[in-house]
Formats: C-alpha cells, sequence, structure tokens
C-alpha cells in the first residue's frame, strides 16, 4: 500500500496495538494500546479503537498459532465501527516461519478519512479455520494518523 502525505500536512503521529481473543467469524479482535506518539489522541474503549478527527492509515498483522499439522489460516479485515468493511483484507495463508512458530506476511490495510465527531474501528474476523488461536505477542497494528 502507498500513501503521499498531503502537502498540508503538519504532523504524523502513531499508535501500536496488541491483540488478544478467540478467533471467530463476524467478531472483532479485543485490541491493547500498547504506545502512541504524544498528541495522537487514539485510545481504545472494549473492542473499539476511537481516532478522534484526522486522516488515518491502518495496517493489521495477525499472528496465530494452530495444532500441529493443521493448515488452518484466519482472514480479516478493518471494520468502521456501524458502517462498512475498510480497505483489503488480510490473512495468514501466506506464512514466514519464525522458530517453530508462524508469523504472518499478508496485512489488513485501509485508510480512513474522520470528521469532526471522530469514529471507531475494529479487526473483525472474516473467516477462520479450527484449530486457529491468536498468538497475542505477534498480532499487531499500526495506526498513523496525519494531521
Amino acid at each position: 500500500m502507498t500513501y503521499e502525505v498531503p502537502l498540508t500536512a503538519s504532523t504524523t503521529t502513531c499508535a501500536f496495538f496488541t491483540f488478544s481473543g478467540s478467533p471467530v467469524v463476524g467478531n472483532p479482535l479485543t485490541p491493547n494500546l500498547v504506545g502512541s506518539s504524544t498528541g495522537a489522541g487514539i485510545s481504545v474503549s472494549a473492542n473499539d479503537i476511537q481516532l478522534p478527527r484526522g486522516e488515518y492509515i491502518l495496517r493489521f498483522f495477525a499472528g496465530i498459532t494452530r495444532t500441529a499439522g493443521s493448515k488452518d489460516n484466519m482472514q480479516y479485515q478493518w471494520r468502521q465501527v456501524g458502517g462498512a468493511l475498510l480497505g483489503i483484507d488480510g490473512s495468514t495463508n501466506r506464512e514466514l516461519f519464525v522458530g517453530s512458530r508462524p508469523a504472518s506476511i499478508d496485512p489488513a490495510d485501509a485508510h480512513l478519512e474522520v470528521g469532526a465527531g471522530g469514529a471507531s474501528v475494529q479487526v473483525e474476523v472474516l473467516a477462520v479455520g479450527s484449530t486457529v488461536a491468536i498468538d497475542s505477542t505477534s498480532c499487531h497494528a499500526v495506526i498513523w494518523r496525519v494531521s
């Protein structure tokens, strides 16, 4: 995904998240805000990531574990709460093995412009195999805010 910062942009901030939860189709994963730039204004409430007014680039990578010998995978995408799915979906069907654990290399990416009043986003599970579990140490998102 390529993004060109608008000429009127004055600052770029970001926030970093890990995720947990049991992957269930149609349900969001649970985000945990690990850290953010000063002034990002991004927060978490339940399964929702709260975004103040601004322009955002969202990227999510799912780290999973599965039963030995299984080839089960997970597919996921960003969703604006109360609205449509955003951007392109990602999945764990392409992997780079790190030690004995697979790490996803296929992110879900989205671009979102948020008006006055803010918005909330979630990472929604679109499909999941029966042996897949979230590896919370390898499940990450970065959200960049351009303002």
